[in-house]
């Protein structure tokens, strides 16, 4: 039996956020007929780690730059804590991203932990975790659970356009 292979590896361009390539990245994988090639720099896949109580993701794009630094990994232990999301693409903040991104978070520990959004900006943003009207998601296992979500700016939950709203999608 015959197995074939065929991946393609996206990466952003960095004088334009918005545009993707196909250009060969800093780190790779390579597949052809004549085996695997993988180039991957050590610290591109280090996600970010939350070690402590009521912390806040921070919002600055070099913090989300690495290919695997949008996993966040909450060492909560048997402790009920709280994690908030970052701010998005409001007006007048130092954003991090415009228009959608995905963020995966992991609780290692048999506490729960409370994922909130940032509170809302009168007249500007309503935030919210897949609808504005929802402030928070609770992973309450006693082990441990994983959750993605898509942040999405100016649409509502079901994709019409909404200036002011600012929502987290939880998809998995």
């Amino acid at each position: 039996m015959t197995f074939y292979a065929g991946l393609t590896y996206f990466t952003q361009n960095s004088s334009n956020s918005t545009s993707k390539s196909y250009q060969t990245p800093s780190n790779y994988v390579s597949v052809s007929s004549t085996g695997v090639e993988i180039l991957i720099n050590d610290n591109v896949y280090t996600p970010i780690f939350v070690n402590s109580n009521n912390t806040a993701l921070p919002n600055a794009v070099t913090s989300y730059s690495g290919d695997y630094t949008n996993y966040i990994i909450v060492n909560n232990s048997s402790e009920n804590w709280v994690l908030t999301l970052p701010l998005g693409a409001g007006i007048s903040t130092n954003t991090w991203r415009m228009g959608s991104f995905l963020l995966s978070i992991k609780k290692t520990g048999t506490g729960t932990l409370t994922i909130q959004t940032p509170v809302d900006t009168v007249g500007t943003r309503v935030r919210g975790i897949n609808t504005t009207s929802n402030k928070s998601y609770t992973l309450s296992s006693a082990s441990e659970q994983m959750i993605t979500l898509v942040y999405t700016n100016g649409l509502t939950n079901t994709g019409s356009t909404d200036t002011t709203a600012e929502i987290w999608h939880v998809i998995s």
